[in-house]
């Protein structure tokens, strides 16, 4: 699969995310189209989004890269780039959600669980 392709691909799978946060109409389409246009309504749907600061800023990064990178016609340097970015904030989420989990309803930690 070329790298420009890749990219793409590194893209949607933020897209529960996305979802979950108000902006998944928009990263849908940019995600499907692979246009700069489409890359920058995402960003900017991120940037209104009511989102926590870092998670706004992280989609906010990696649309831009998008928008260049499709604009550019494939940078390598920007498709290297959002890959990383998303791997590392796609483990950075699944370990919250993993730690969310290890703790019950009062707020204690469950008894087989560290």
């Amino acid at each position: 699969m070329p790298k420009f392709d890749e990219m793409w691909v590194a893209l949607a799978l933020y897209q529960p995310y996305a979802d979950r946060h108000g902006f998944g109409s928009k990263w849908a389409t940019m995600c499907l189209r692979r246009t700069s246009r489409a890359a920058h309504a995402a960003w900017l749907s991120a940037a209104t989004a009511k989102l926590h600061a870092p998670e706004a800023e992280e989609a906010k990064t990696w649309a831009t890269f998008a928008t260049v990178a499709a604009h550019l016609g494939a940078s390598d340097l920007a498709i290297r780039r959002i890959k990383k970015a998303i791997d590392l904030e796609l483990q950075v989420l699944s370990e919250a959600q993993s730690s969310e989990r290890d703790v019950d309803d009062a707020g204690q930690h469950s008894p087989d669980k560290p």
